[in-house]
C-alpha cells in the first residue's frame, strides 16, 4: 500500500448502479456459496446491495434474505426477485435473523452480507472459494473491506496495520489476532457452513431482542473460532465496502456505553485466550473444518514469536503515526491551495 495508492484510494466514487434489475443464478440443492441477508425496511440500499452480489462473476452461490416483516415497500421488491430464497416473518433482530438464515442456507461455505453494505471485487466470491478449496486446512477466508462514507464517496481501507505488514495466514494470523485483537471484516468474510454453525452464538433464553444483547455476534463469532483451534486465509484484494450510516456501529465516534462495554468484553476474552496459551499448561491445537489437527504449539514456542510480533506491530504503529499526521498536513495544504485557485 504505497502512499501514492493510499491517496488516491480516498477520492474513489462508488458508481452508482443504474439497473434495478436483479439477476440471481438459478437455484440449485447443493450451491458451493450461500449469502445470507439480514433484512428489516432496508429499501434505501436494497438494489445496491443486492446489485453488487449479482455482479459477481461466481455464479454458484444462493442468496437467503430473512425479513423481519418489513413495511417501507422492499418485501414488495424482494417478492419480485427470481431465485431469491426469500423468509419474511417477525423475528428478534439480526443475530435472530442470521441464525434462520444459517439454518437453511445449503452452501458448503456462507457470508453474511448487510443489507446497506456491497462488494467492490467482481471477483470477490470465485477468489475466496477457490482459497478456500486450495488450502483445505482453512475454514475461513477474509480481505480487506473499505469505508463508505454518507455521500457516497469511497474512503480508508481499513485495518491500517496491515497495509505495510502483509496480513498473516493460518497460525501466524492467530498470533497477530491476540496481540492486535483486530477481528474479521464482518461484511465479507466467508467461512465454511459447519464451523459458522459451531461459532455462531445462541441466543440466550431470557433475551427477547437483539438491543439486549450482553455481547455482538459476529465478535463472538472471532472468539469461538480462534478457541476452537480454527485457522484463516487471506486473500490480498478489497473485496467490500462498510457504508456508515446513522445508528451504525461502524461508526465508532457514536458508540454508546452498551457497544463500549461489549468492546471491552472482546478484548478481555481475547486476551484470556492469550493468557491461556502462554500459561504453559496445556497446548494449544489447530484445527482444520472437519476437527482434525493439525498442529499443536507450546508456551515455549509461542512466547518468543509473540514478544517478535508485538516489537513489529509497535514500529509499524508508530509509522502511521508519522502518516498520519503528513496525511493531515497534506490534506491542509490541498484545501489551502483550493482556496487560492478560487480567489
Amino acid at each position: 500500500m504505497t502512499l501514492r495508492k493510499k491517496f488516491l484510494l480516498n477520492r474513489d466514487v462508488l458508481p452508482i448502479f443504474s439497473n434495478p434489475k436483479i439477476v440471481l443464478p438459478e437455484l440449485s440443492e447443493n450451491p458451493i456459496l450461500t449469502v445470507i441477508i439480514a433484512h428489516k425496511n432496508g429499501k434505501k440500499y436494497l438494489l445496491d446491495t443486492l446489485n453488487t452480489i449479482s455482479n459477481q462473476s461466481f455464479k454458484d452461490y444462493e442468496v437467503v434474505v430473512i425479513d423481519g416483516e418489513s413495511t417501507d415497500g422492499s418485501l414488495e421488491i424482494l417478492k419480485g426477485i427470481p431465485n431469491l430464497r426469500l423468509l419474511s416473518e417477525k423475528d428478534g433482530g439480526i443475530d435472530d435473523a442470521f441464525s434462520k438464515g444459517l439454518k437453511i442456507a445449503r452452501g458448503k461455505y456462507v457470508t453474511h452480507c448487510c443489507v446497506s453494505d456491497g462488494y467492490l471485487d467482481v471477483n470477490w466470491f470465485k477468489n475466496a472459494v477457490e482459497m478456500l478449496e486450495r488450502n483445505k486446512w482453512a475454514s475461513l477466508v477474509w480481505a480487506f473491506p473499505r469505508v463508505l462514507e454518507k455521500n457516497n464517496t469511497l474512503g480508508r481501507v481499513s485495518y491500517p496495520l496491515l497495509h505495510f505488514l502483509h496480513p498473516p495466514s493460518g497460525v501466524k494470523f492467530f498470533e497477530f489476532w491476540i496481540k492486535s485483537k483486530l477481528p474479521f471484516p464482518e461484511g465479507n468474510y466467508i467461512i465454511n457452513r459447519e464451523v459458522m454453525k459451531v461459532c455462531f452464538p445462541e441466543r440466550p433464553s431470557d433475551v427477547s431482542k437483539y438491543s439486549e444483547l450482553a455481547y455482538d455476534p459476529w465478535l463472538m463469532v472471532i472468539i469461538k473460532f480462534h478457541s476452537q483451534g480454527y485457522l484463516s486465509v487471506f486473500h490480498n484484494s478489497i473485496a467490500n465496502y462498510g457504508r456508515i450510516h446513522d445508528g451504525s456501529i461502524t461508526n465508532e465516534i457514536n458508540l454508546g456505553k452498551r457497544d463500549l462495554e461489549i468492546l471491552t468484553n472482546y478484548h478481555n476474552l481475547v486476551t484470556e485466550i492469550m493468557e491461556n496459551c502462554l500459561s504453559g499448561s496445556t497446548l494449544k491445537s489447530f484445527i482444520d473444518s472437519q476437527g482434525n489437527i493439525l498442529e499443536q504449539y507450546s508456551k515455549e514456542k509461542f512466547l518468543p514469536r509473540l514478544h517478535f510480533l508485538e516489537f513489529k506491530l509497535q514500529a509499524i504503529q508508530n509509522a502511521l503515526n508519522i502518516l498520519n499526521f503528513l496525511d493531515r498536513r497534506i490534506e491542509q495544504v490541498f484545501r489551502i491551495l483550493k482556496l487560492i485557485r478560487r480567489v
